[in-house]
């Protein structure tokens, strides 16, 4: 922390402050004249999914009461790029090129917009 208050250009100030977390739900804003109006977002990398099963008679099934089960987390900007890959691979696999074209479409027509 000290590198960035004794640095004549990573100095924070009103108009760039920082903050350190110092627990689990609580941050020092930096400089300390801000007192109030703070808003943080949290930016943090995705806990690992694990998929938890077991194996009956030769078969993988999807146990839902395992503890240690944990769903992949997706923030919902990539919903639709999730459902268009989705689509593409099922038309794909079901050989069905009109399915598969169509999330093409839909993915680069969404990649088109957000680049406006």
């Amino acid at each position: 922390m000290n590198h960035y208050i004794n640095s004549s250009k990573l100095n924070p100030t009103v108009k760039t402050p920082i903050y350190i977390k110092t627990s689990a739900t609580a941050i020092q804003v930096y400089p300390t004249t801000i007192t109030s109006g703070v808003t943080c977002n949290l930016i943090s990398k995705p806990a690992d999914p694990n998929w938890a099963y077991v194996v009956i008679a030769g078969k993988a099934l999807y146990n839902a009461s395992d503890s240690s089960k944990q769903d992949f987390e997706l923030h919902e900007s990539e919903e639709g790029t999730l459902i268009n890959k989705i689509l593409e691979l099922a038309g794909i696999s079901m050989k069905s090129m009109d399915l598969a074209d169509l999330a093409l479409k839909n993915e680069a027509f969404k990649e088109a917009k957000e680049n406006r």
